[in-house]
């Protein structure tokens, strides 16, 4: 009888732990907070093109009669990142700032690190 008593507890508890480790090793893995990185389309496409939409137009985008650089498409907007980023980072009162003289708000610190993103994604 104490066999059988031992037994079946050397079961349960071998049972027990390696439940204990299975579960754990399955919730770290799908507990991850981390949200998984879009590549330089999927980041346009989710974030740039709604801020170049509302803070670059009409003067970037050809169809609304813009006649600055465009930003009207993915291809257009990523050739000008560079200088794109560098002006709205300007202080208001500097040469070249963007938007320009105030016709649109400036871009917050959220929107110009999603061009900064959007800029390493693009490898530039």
């Amino acid at each position: 009888m104490k066999k059988v008593i031992f037994v079946s507890f050397s079961v349960l508890t071998f049972i027990a732990c390696s439940h204990k480790v299975i579960s754990s090793t399955s919730a770290s893995g799908s507990a991850s907070t981390e949200k998984p990185k879009m590549d330089a389309t999927g980041l346009y496409n989710s974030n740039v093109k709604a801020i170049l939409e509302a803070k670059c137009t009409p003067c970037h985008f050809p169809a609304q009669g813009g006649n600055k650089p465009a930003f009207d498409s993915y291809t257009s907007a990523s050739s000008q990142i560079d200088e794109m980023l560098e002006r709205v980072q300007l202080k208001p009162d500097e040469r070249g700032y963007m938007p320009f003289k105030g016709k649109k708000e400036a871009l917050t610190a959220a929107e110009i690190a999603s061009l900064k993103e959007w800029k390493a994604a693009l490898g530039k």
